[in-house]
Order: structure tokens, then sequence, then C-alpha cells
């Protein structure tokens, strides 16, 4: 665990509920404390408990860097992520991830509807999915989309955005790159 809690307040999610405000570990000495792991017990595979591994940008890349530094290419982790723009998450983020070990983010993308998302308080754009998903790909991260159908402000045209986010993204599902999981929103009440 290095965070708990989230940078986000999306209308559907209780997280806040559990830790109103998020916290987190400095990204350095989490990086060290896993290196000592790996040291001690030879474990490569990790998995983050925290709400979003990335919810602070500056310790996420402090605990990459200490990783691809001390163990390049060791470990393999995964986490919840999420989807930033360019400009909080520029492409080396994911190249020292890479490096550092990450292996899978799981996303809450939620829905390929702009709209839907601005309803949902989820705060990026498609060009930032884009953004996202094209160099997770490139440094060979993969995803795990979470995505619902059904949100109560969601029309045809809406659901219709979400089967063209999927179509557009097909050939990184096919490739192995992404993964969908489809749940109703009512599961999450």
């Amino acid at each position: 665990v290095a965070s708990k809690g989230c940078v986000r307040e999306c209308t559907f999610c209780d997280v806040a509920g559990s830790w109103p405000k998020f916290v987190f570990r400095k990204g350095a000495e989490v990086g060290e404390e896993l290196v000592k792991i790996y040291e001690k017990t030879g474990m490569r595979k990790i998995e983050f408990t925290d709400n979003l591994v990335n919810g602070s940008i500056s310790n996420f890349r402090a605990m990459n860097k200490v990783l691809a530094e001390k163990i390049p290419n060791t470990l393999d982790y995964l986490g919840n992520a999420i989807c930033r723009p360019k400009n909080e998450m520029p492409e080396s983020d994911f190249e020292l991830a890479s490096r550092a070990g990450a292996r899978m983010f799981k996303v809450g993308i939620e829905s390929g509807s702009e709209k839907i998302r601005h309803d949902m308080k989820k705060k990026f754009s498609n060009d930032d999915i884009d953004w996202f998903a094209t160099n997770c790909a490139k440094y060979n991260i993969k995803q795990l989309w979470l995505m619902f159908v059904g949100y109560p402000s969601e029309t045809e045209q809406d659901f219709q955005d979400t089967l063209d986010l999927l179509d557009k993204y097909s050939h990184l599902a096919k490739a192995g790159k992404i993964v969908v999981f489809l749940s109703l929103p009512m599961m999450l009440t």
C-alpha cells in the first residue's frame, strides 16, 4: 500500500466515504521498500491495493525511478490507475514505469461518452484515453478497462459512443494489450 483514497470524486464511487482525503507515502520510500522485499524474498509479482497507484504523479514517478535504477525490468507490478492527460503524465512516465515493472493498470474508463464521464466527474477526455492507451501499449503495460453501461443519464448515443470507443481500440484488445471488464452501475451501489 502506497496510498489511500482518491484524487477524484466520481459520482458512483464510495472511496471518499472510507478515505475522505487522498494520502500517500513518499514514492522513493515505497520504491526502496519494494527493492528490499525483492532482495530478501525474491518475490517479483506485486499488486498494489491502492485506489490509485498514480494518484500522486510525483510520488509515482519517484517510486518508478528507484525501481528502474536499482532493479530494472525485474518486478511485475499491477495497480489501479487514473487516465491522465499528456501534460500530467508525459511519455517518459510510461517508459519509466515499464522499466520499473509496471505490467498492468486497471483503469476506470467507464464510458466512451465524454458527456457521461462529465456527468460522472471523471475529468478526462477521449484524447486523454488515446494518450494513455497508446502509451501503455507502446511500453507493454497491459490495461484492464473498467466499463459499465446504464448510467442514469446514458442515452442511446452515449451507448454508441462506448461501442465506438471499444471498436477504436479493438486492435489493442486483439493484441492482448487491453482487457475490458463490463459491469452495470447497480453492482456498484
